[in-house]
């Protein structure tokens, strides 16, 4: 278990960082204006910026594409949506399979319907906060505008 929840650790801190990741792209000359020349090079290095001479001026973006509170809520809940379908589907195979090798069992049996249970319960639970989540946002939205 403790082996499980490391992997699932390190997989969600690279999903984490790979969203994370965006690439600057360079902003484009304002519309019907020319783009400004480069100035000419000094001798002397920038004063304002730090000590090696080098301008830092750093721009950052939103990786996630959301301006609101709600905008990242639901797309937190649908992006758990996202990652959950394939977990459920591989659950309720294993429950299926866990039947079928049980072959009478009565032990194996209780946990292939313990299994399938559980399975039934969270997806329950998340298709509950899927639909919980889009009501408060539907709602809240309406009472703004």
């Amino acid at each position: 278990m403790k082996k499980f929840l490391t992997l699932l650790l390190i997989a969600t801190m690279f999903l984490v960082g790979s969203v994370a990741y965006a690439q600057l792209p360079a902003s484009p000359a304002p519309t019907g204006q020319q783009p400004a020349s480069p100035a000419p090079a000094s001798t002397t290095p920038n004063t304002s910026s730090s000590s090696s001479g080098f301008l830092l001026s750093v721009k950052l973006q939103n990786p996630l594409k959301v301006s609101t509170i709600g905008d990242a809520v639901k797309f937190f809940v649908n992006t758990l949506i996202k990652i959950a379908i394939p977990v459920i589907v591989v659950f309720f195979l294993w429950a299926g399979l866990k039947f079928i090798l049980a072959q009478g069992n009565q032990a194996e049996l209780t946990k292939a319907k313990n299994i399938f249970w559980y399975t039934i319960i969270g997806t329950l639970l998340i298709l509950g906060a899927w639909t919980i989540t889009n009501a408060i946002i539907g709602t809240v939205n309406s009472l703004v505008s």
